[in-house]
Protein backbone atom coordinates (compact mmCIF):
# COMPACT_ATOMS: atom_id res chain seq x y z
CA UNK A 1 0.00 0.00 0.00
CA UNK A 2 2.76 2.65 0.97
CA UNK A 3 4.36 1.83 -2.64
CA UNK A 4 0.89 2.80 -4.06
CA UNK A 5 0.41 5.87 -1.97
CA UNK A 6 3.83 7.46 -2.80
CA UNK A 7 2.97 6.95 -6.48
CA UNK A 8 0.26 9.07 -5.91
CA UNK A 9 2.17 11.90 -4.45
CA UNK A 10 4.80 12.01 -6.92
CA UNK A 11 3.38 10.52 -10.17
CA UNK A 12 1.42 13.39 -12.36
CA UNK A 13 4.49 14.51 -13.94
CA UNK A 14 3.99 12.13 -16.76
CA UNK A 15 0.62 13.20 -18.13
CA UNK A 16 0.57 15.38 -21.51
CA UNK A 17 -1.98 17.70 -22.14
CA UNK A 18 -2.92 18.86 -25.64
CA UNK A 19 -1.56 21.99 -26.79
CA UNK A 20 -4.31 23.19 -29.53
CA UNK A 21 -3.32 23.69 -32.61
CA UNK A 22 -5.75 23.47 -35.86
CA UNK A 23 -6.05 20.35 -36.72
CA UNK A 24 -6.35 19.33 -33.04
CA UNK A 25 -9.36 21.61 -32.54
CA UNK A 26 -11.26 19.99 -35.64
CA UNK A 27 -11.20 16.68 -33.95
CA UNK A 28 -12.65 18.67 -30.76
CA UNK A 29 -9.74 18.13 -28.25
CA UNK A 30 -9.16 20.51 -25.59
CA UNK A 31 -6.62 22.20 -24.00
CA UNK A 32 -7.18 20.08 -20.73
CA UNK A 33 -7.30 16.94 -22.25
CA UNK A 34 -5.24 14.03 -22.33
CA UNK A 35 -3.86 11.38 -24.13
CA UNK A 36 -2.06 8.26 -23.51
CA UNK A 37 0.81 8.59 -25.40
CA UNK A 38 3.96 9.16 -22.82
CA UNK A 39 3.78 5.38 -22.25
CA UNK A 40 3.52 1.94 -23.83
CA UNK A 41 0.29 1.20 -25.61
CA UNK A 42 -1.74 -2.06 -24.93
CA UNK A 43 0.25 -4.61 -27.46
CA UNK A 44 -2.25 -6.47 -29.98
CA UNK A 45 -0.77 -9.85 -28.38
CA UNK A 46 -2.29 -9.05 -25.13
CA UNK A 47 -5.67 -7.88 -26.46
CA UNK A 48 -5.22 -11.83 -27.82
CA UNK A 49 -3.96 -12.90 -24.14
CA UNK A 50 -5.58 -11.17 -21.68
CA UNK A 51 -8.98 -12.65 -22.61
CA UNK A 52 -7.63 -15.86 -22.93
CA UNK A 53 -6.44 -15.82 -19.71
CA UNK A 54 -9.43 -14.61 -18.17
CA UNK A 55 -11.30 -17.10 -19.79
CA UNK A 56 -9.29 -19.99 -18.79
CA UNK A 57 -9.98 -18.76 -15.25
CA UNK A 58 -13.97 -18.93 -15.51
CA UNK A 59 -13.15 -22.43 -16.96
CA UNK A 60 -11.81 -23.15 -13.96
CA UNK A 61 -14.20 -21.57 -11.59
CA UNK A 62 -17.17 -22.26 -12.77
CA UNK A 63 -16.75 -25.65 -15.32
CA UNK A 64 -14.31 -28.02 -13.95
CA UNK A 65 -15.93 -30.04 -11.12
CA UNK A 66 -14.83 -29.42 -7.71
CA UNK A 67 -14.00 -32.00 -4.87
CA UNK A 68 -15.62 -30.55 -1.18
CA UNK A 69 -13.03 -32.26 0.90
CA UNK A 70 -10.78 -30.18 2.14
CA UNK A 71 -7.09 -30.77 1.72
CA UNK A 72 -6.19 -28.20 4.91
CA UNK A 73 -8.20 -27.83 7.95
CA UNK A 74 -6.80 -24.85 10.90
CA UNK A 75 -5.45 -22.13 11.11
CA UNK A 76 -1.32 -21.47 11.08
CA UNK A 77 0.54 -18.48 13.11
CA UNK A 78 -1.80 -16.34 14.36
CA UNK A 79 -4.88 -17.83 12.77
CA UNK A 80 -6.85 -19.68 15.39
CA UNK A 81 -5.90 -16.82 18.25
CA UNK A 82 -7.69 -14.00 15.52
CA UNK A 83 -10.20 -16.28 14.59
CA UNK A 84 -11.34 -17.28 18.38
CA UNK A 85 -11.02 -13.54 19.47
CA UNK A 86 -12.90 -11.83 16.04
CA UNK A 87 -15.55 -14.15 14.77
CA UNK A 88 -19.21 -13.46 15.17
CA UNK A 89 -21.45 -15.84 16.28
CA UNK A 90 -24.68 -14.16 15.85
CA UNK A 91 -26.72 -14.90 13.39
CA UNK A 92 -28.53 -11.67 12.60
CA UNK A 93 -24.90 -9.75 13.29
CA UNK A 94 -22.68 -12.26 11.19
CA UNK A 95 -25.03 -11.59 8.16
CA UNK A 96 -24.78 -7.62 8.26
CA UNK A 97 -20.44 -8.25 8.28
CA UNK A 98 -21.12 -10.23 5.27
CA UNK A 99 -22.72 -7.31 3.44
CA UNK A 100 -20.45 -5.05 4.62
CA UNK A 101 -17.37 -7.08 2.72
CA UNK A 102 -19.99 -8.14 -0.25
CA UNK A 103 -21.00 -4.39 -1.15
CA UNK A 104 -17.29 -2.87 -1.84
CA UNK A 105 -16.69 -6.16 -3.52
CA UNK A 106 -19.15 -5.43 -5.86
CA UNK A 107 -18.43 -1.82 -6.40
CA UNK A 108 -15.02 -2.20 -6.65
CA UNK A 109 -16.01 -4.19 -10.36
CA UNK A 110 -18.17 -1.44 -10.84
CA UNK A 111 -15.51 1.47 -10.55
CA UNK A 112 -13.34 -0.45 -12.46
CA UNK A 113 -15.50 0.21 -15.19
CA UNK A 114 -17.01 3.49 -14.06
CA UNK A 115 -13.23 5.19 -13.43
CA UNK A 116 -12.49 4.43 -17.60
CA UNK A 117 -16.22 5.62 -19.10
CA UNK A 118 -15.75 8.69 -16.61
CA UNK A 119 -12.06 9.33 -17.82
CA UNK A 120 -13.46 8.64 -21.83
CA UNK A 121 -16.31 11.19 -21.23
CA UNK A 122 -13.95 14.04 -19.74
CA UNK A 123 -10.98 13.41 -22.39
CA UNK A 124 -11.33 11.12 -25.11
CA UNK A 125 -11.98 7.60 -25.54
CA UNK A 126 -8.96 6.20 -26.38
CA UNK A 127 -7.09 7.02 -23.45
CA UNK A 128 -10.79 4.86 -21.63
CA UNK A 129 -9.37 2.17 -23.69
CA UNK A 130 -6.43 1.70 -22.83
CA UNK A 131 -7.21 2.22 -19.36
CA UNK A 132 -9.92 -0.41 -19.44
CA UNK A 133 -7.46 -3.01 -20.82
CA UNK A 134 -5.33 -2.52 -18.48
CA UNK A 135 -7.66 -3.13 -15.53
CA UNK A 136 -8.55 -6.28 -17.60
CA UNK A 137 -4.96 -7.19 -17.69
CA UNK A 138 -4.85 -7.06 -13.78
CA UNK A 139 -7.97 -8.68 -13.22
CA UNK A 140 -6.92 -11.44 -15.22
CA UNK A 141 -4.02 -12.12 -13.17
CA UNK A 142 -6.19 -11.81 -9.69
CA UNK A 143 -8.73 -14.85 -11.27
CA UNK A 144 -6.51 -17.08 -12.58
CA UNK A 145 -4.26 -17.20 -9.46
CA UNK A 146 -6.67 -16.73 -7.36
CA UNK A 147 -8.88 -19.89 -8.20
CA UNK A 148 -6.06 -21.85 -9.23
CA UNK A 149 -5.17 -22.09 -5.42
CA UNK A 150 -8.58 -22.32 -4.13
CA UNK A 151 -8.64 -25.25 -6.61
CA UNK A 152 -5.36 -26.75 -5.77
CA UNK A 153 -5.39 -26.07 -1.76
CA UNK A 154 -8.89 -26.37 -0.90
CA UNK A 155 -8.57 -25.17 2.48
CA UNK A 156 -11.29 -25.07 4.78
CA UNK A 157 -13.24 -21.77 5.49
CA UNK A 158 -13.25 -21.06 9.46
CA UNK A 159 -17.00 -20.93 9.57
CA UNK A 160 -17.23 -24.03 8.18
CA UNK A 161 -15.29 -25.83 10.74
CA UNK A 162 -17.24 -23.91 12.83
CA UNK A 163 -20.41 -25.05 11.99
CA UNK A 164 -20.42 -28.16 9.22
CA UNK A 165 -19.69 -30.86 12.33
CA UNK A 166 -23.83 -31.08 12.71
CA UNK A 167 -24.43 -29.82 9.42
CA UNK A 168 -28.28 -29.98 9.67
CA UNK A 169 -28.19 -27.04 12.05
CA UNK A 170 -25.38 -24.92 10.32
CA UNK A 171 -25.98 -21.50 8.35
CA UNK A 172 -26.57 -21.32 4.52
CA UNK A 173 -23.23 -19.45 4.36
CA UNK A 174 -21.46 -21.84 5.51
CA UNK A 175 -21.70 -24.70 2.65
CA UNK A 176 -21.53 -27.71 4.29
CA UNK A 177 -20.86 -30.61 1.64
CA UNK A 178 -20.13 -27.72 -0.86
CA UNK A 179 -17.23 -26.77 -2.71
CA UNK A 180 -17.38 -23.42 -1.60
CA UNK A 181 -16.98 -24.63 2.11
CA UNK A 182 -13.17 -25.17 1.19
CA UNK A 183 -12.35 -21.86 -0.77
CA UNK A 184 -10.86 -20.16 1.78
CA UNK A 185 -6.84 -19.49 -0.08
CA UNK A 186 -6.62 -17.28 -1.41
CA UNK A 187 -8.95 -14.66 -0.06
CA UNK A 188 -11.03 -13.34 -2.76
CA UNK A 189 -12.74 -10.29 -1.61
CA UNK A 190 -9.87 -8.84 -0.24
CA UNK A 191 -7.65 -9.83 -3.57
CA UNK A 192 -10.39 -8.45 -6.00
CA UNK A 193 -10.98 -5.03 -4.06
CA UNK A 194 -7.17 -4.76 -3.36
CA UNK A 195 -6.89 -5.40 -7.22
CA UNK A 196 -9.47 -2.02 -7.81
CA UNK A 197 -7.97 0.01 -4.96
CA UNK A 198 -4.09 -0.25 -6.61
CA UNK A 199 -4.99 0.22 -10.34
CA UNK A 200 -6.88 3.23 -9.20
CA UNK A 201 -4.44 4.94 -7.62
CA UNK A 202 -2.23 3.89 -10.36
CA UNK A 203 -4.17 5.46 -13.00
CA UNK A 204 -4.65 8.52 -10.93
CA UNK A 205 -1.27 8.93 -9.91
CA UNK A 206 0.54 8.81 -13.57
CA UNK A 207 -2.51 11.38 -15.01
CA UNK A 208 -4.54 13.61 -13.55
CA UNK A 209 -8.02 12.40 -14.34
CA UNK A 210 -9.98 14.86 -12.79
CA UNK A 211 -7.75 17.49 -12.31
CA UNK A 212 -5.38 16.33 -9.94
CA UNK A 213 -4.24 17.13 -6.33
CA UNK A 214 -7.75 16.01 -4.17
CA UNK A 215 -9.96 14.87 -7.32
CA UNK A 216 -7.34 12.14 -7.96
CA UNK A 217 -6.35 11.31 -4.33
CA UNK A 218 -9.91 10.87 -3.17
CA UNK A 219 -10.74 7.64 -5.69
CA UNK A 220 -7.37 5.98 -4.54
CA UNK A 221 -8.13 6.54 -0.96
CA UNK A 222 -11.82 5.38 -0.82
CA UNK A 223 -10.22 2.42 -2.96
CA UNK A 224 -7.55 1.39 0.56
CA UNK A 225 -9.95 2.21 2.72
CA UNK A 226 -13.35 -0.33 1.01
CA UNK A 227 -9.84 -2.80 0.91
CA UNK A 228 -9.03 -2.57 4.94
CA UNK A 229 -13.30 -2.51 5.14
CA UNK A 230 -13.44 -6.15 3.17
CA UNK A 231 -10.40 -7.57 4.84
CA UNK A 232 -12.50 -7.03 8.42
CA UNK A 233 -15.71 -8.66 7.09
CA UNK A 234 -14.30 -11.69 5.97
CA UNK A 235 -12.56 -12.22 8.95
CA UNK A 236 -15.05 -11.38 11.23
CA UNK A 237 -17.83 -13.54 9.30
CA UNK A 238 -15.45 -16.45 9.17
CA UNK A 239 -15.20 -16.10 5.42
CA UNK A 240 -11.33 -16.33 5.41
CA UNK A 241 -8.69 -16.59 8.26
CA UNK A 242 -6.30 -13.35 8.74
CA UNK A 243 -3.95 -15.34 6.16
CA UNK A 244 -5.86 -15.87 3.27
CA UNK A 245 -6.64 -12.18 3.60
CA UNK A 246 -3.52 -11.11 3.61
CA UNK A 247 -2.05 -13.42 0.51
CA UNK A 248 -5.27 -11.58 -0.76
CA UNK A 249 -3.65 -8.35 -0.38
CA UNK A 250 -0.54 -9.52 -1.87
CA UNK A 251 -2.14 -11.07 -4.75
CA UNK A 252 -3.94 -7.93 -5.67
CA UNK A 253 -1.01 -5.62 -4.53
CA UNK A 254 1.22 -7.42 -7.83
CA UNK A 255 -2.00 -7.60 -9.71
CA UNK A 256 -2.68 -3.95 -9.47
CA UNK A 257 0.61 -3.59 -9.98
CA UNK A 258 0.94 -5.45 -13.22
CA UNK A 259 -0.10 -2.57 -15.59
CA UNK A 260 2.13 -0.21 -13.94
CA UNK A 261 5.23 -2.06 -14.91
CA UNK A 262 4.26 -3.39 -18.37
CA UNK A 263 2.51 0.17 -19.28
CA UNK A 264 3.13 2.82 -17.06
CA UNK A 265 6.70 2.20 -16.32
CA UNK A 266 8.12 2.24 -19.99
CA UNK A 267 7.78 5.36 -21.75
CA UNK A 268 6.79 5.51 -25.21
CA UNK A 269 9.32 6.55 -28.13
CA UNK A 270 8.93 9.75 -29.15
CA UNK A 271 7.65 10.93 -32.19
CA UNK A 272 11.21 12.12 -33.57
CA UNK A 273 13.22 9.44 -31.90
CA UNK A 274 10.75 6.57 -34.02
CA UNK A 275 10.98 8.74 -36.91
CA UNK A 276 14.91 8.40 -36.40
CA UNK A 277 14.24 4.68 -35.84
CA UNK A 278 12.99 4.47 -38.65
CA UNK A 279 14.71 6.56 -41.31
CA UNK A 280 18.13 5.72 -43.12
CA UNK A 281 20.31 8.45 -43.38
CA UNK A 282 21.33 8.48 -46.82
CA UNK A 283 24.06 10.99 -48.83
CA UNK A 284 25.34 10.52 -52.54
CA UNK A 285 27.94 12.90 -53.79
CA UNK A 286 29.72 12.91 -57.75
CA UNK A 287 32.83 14.81 -57.97
CA UNK A 288 35.85 14.56 -60.26
CA UNK A 289 38.83 12.42 -59.09
CA UNK A 290 41.73 14.48 -58.56
CA UNK A 291 43.86 11.15 -58.30
CA UNK A 292 43.19 9.95 -61.81
CA UNK A 293 45.11 11.49 -64.95
CA UNK A 294 42.01 10.90 -66.79
CA UNK A 295 38.54 12.12 -67.23
CA UNK A 296 37.48 9.96 -63.82
CA UNK A 297 34.14 10.59 -61.97
CA UNK A 298 34.21 9.12 -58.49
CA UNK A 299 30.91 7.93 -56.71
CA UNK A 300 30.96 8.51 -52.68
CA UNK A 301 28.15 7.73 -50.68
CA UNK A 302 27.07 7.01 -46.76
CA UNK A 303 24.29 4.85 -46.10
Amino acid sequence: MGLVLVLLATGTAHAQEIEMDPMLGERGLREDELRFEDWRRFHPVEYAVVPTVLGAAFTLRFAVPHDPEPNWRGGILFDDAAFDALFVRDDNTRHAVKWMGDVPYIASFAWSVADPVIAGAVHNWDLANQMFWMNLEAYSVTASVLWTSQWIVKRERPRAREFCDDPATAPPEADCGKSGAVASFIGGHTATVMTAAVLTCIHHSEMPIYGGGAGDAMPCAAGMASTALVFTARTLGGGHYVTDNIFGLALGSAAGLLPWALHYKMEAPTPEADKKSHTKLTSVAVAPDPSSSGAVLQFAGLW
